[in-house]
């Protein structure tokens, strides 16, 4: 068996377009943990540039059970760089796990400690041979970026194709990256103000890309008031789960596409904390097309609710489904979490 390396996306761009920020680092922390309990494990950690040139190297041996944090970014005497952090086990089939944090630091200070105006996760991913998908949007005025990685050892073709909820389809775009080069690509370009869509991103020869859609909020004076993010995927034909939670003025909505070629019928189907069924609504989705829906009234949600959806979809259906939950009050509206629906 092959060793089963994976990979994660850097960025040390500050994205506040408040001059103040400007200077303020974007940290990353790279949490590796040898899964094994019984033996210890040895990793290389490659971290490449937006060009695939190699930036950082760093060998690791890790007792078992052990973790370590490593810097993954911000430690570079460059600034303003983007780029691919890679993990390479040197033994075939090694259990472990890796994420990487990218925490923003802004202007604020509190007891003497600058404090983030945003942070991410997002566990380490082998990423995907064939077409893969990410939602996408301009809701609440985001800017949204696709961040893609050309994780083959040759120089591939990558093709990415934007789509919105209103069936509208942009030119397919085509960039050609070197071994293990990462582009941004502005997803908004896409979309009208407002709207949320799908991006279809795939390599022309089928080789492996890592790919994530990556959303910061701003605040009116420029600040960044939360960021999002979430990695591309398969979609979904088959019964999916994802949960709901009203606590703090929280609302959820739920955003679906229909990538296949014709109408569907989606059944929603929403439980209490109990396990007691709420409600059964089914929503037509044409093809090509999606939807954004209010979950807290579809499913008659009260004020402080947890619960369970569960998406009834055909065998031949091709749906991708997020949950989209946002702390929202008369004076703004903050995203919390995006829950992308686990299949049983």
């Amino acid at each position: 068996s092959e060793k089963h390396a994976c990979y994660a996306s850097f960025n040390t761009f500050q994205p506040s377009i408040n001059p103040i920020d400007q200077g303020f680092v974007t940290s990353h922390w790279l949490q590796l943990v040898n899964l094994d309990r019984g033996q210890k494990q040895d990793f290389i950690v490659n971290r490449y540039d937006m060009f695939g040139a190699v930036v950082a190297k760093e060998s690791l041996s890790l007792a078992p059970g052990a973790r370590v944090d490593i810097a993954a970014g911000h430690e570079d005497p460059t600034t303003n760089r983007y780029g691919l952090v890679e993990i390479v086990p040197q033994a075939r089939g090694a259990n472990y796990s890796a994420q990487l944090f990218r925490y923003g630091l802004d202007q604020t200070v509190v007891d003497g400690e600058r404090m983030s105006s945003f942070s991410l996760s997002e566990n380490c991913s082998t990423g995907h041979a064939g077409v893969q998908y990410l939602t996408i949007s301009r809701g609440a005025g985001a800017a949204n970026w696709l961040e893609i990685s050309n994780l083959s050892s040759d120089q591939e073709t990558i093709l990415v194709e934007l789509m919105a909820n209103s069936g509208e389809r942009g030119e397919v775009l085509e960039f050609l990256l070197q071994p293990r080069q990462t582009i941004h690509v502005d997803a908004n370009s896409g979309l009208r103000a407002g709207e949320s869509g799908v991006a279809q991103v795939y390599s022309q020869s089928g080789s492996r890309v890592f790919a994530k859609s990556t959303s910061y909020l701003y605040r009116f004076d420029g600040r960044i008031l939360a960021s999002d993010s979430v990695e591309g995927r398969k979609p979904l034909s088959n019964l999916a789960n994802g949960s709901v939670n009203s606590f703090r003025n929280q609302l959820n909505w739920l955003r679906l596409f229909n990538l296949s070629d014709q109408h569907e019928t989606i059944d929603i189907i929403g439980f209490d904390a109990l396990g007691n069924e709420l409600t059964t609504e089914s929503i037509q989705i044409a093809s090509k097309t999606g939807q954004d829906i209010d979950l807290n009234t579809l499913l008659g949600l009260t004020s402080q609710q947890t619960g369970r959806v569960s998406l009834k979809i055909s065998g031949e259906a091709q749906i991708l489904a997020d949950i989209i939950r946002v702390q929202h009050d008369a004076l703004f509206s903050q995203i919390q979490d995006i829950e992308v629906f686990s299949v049983n």
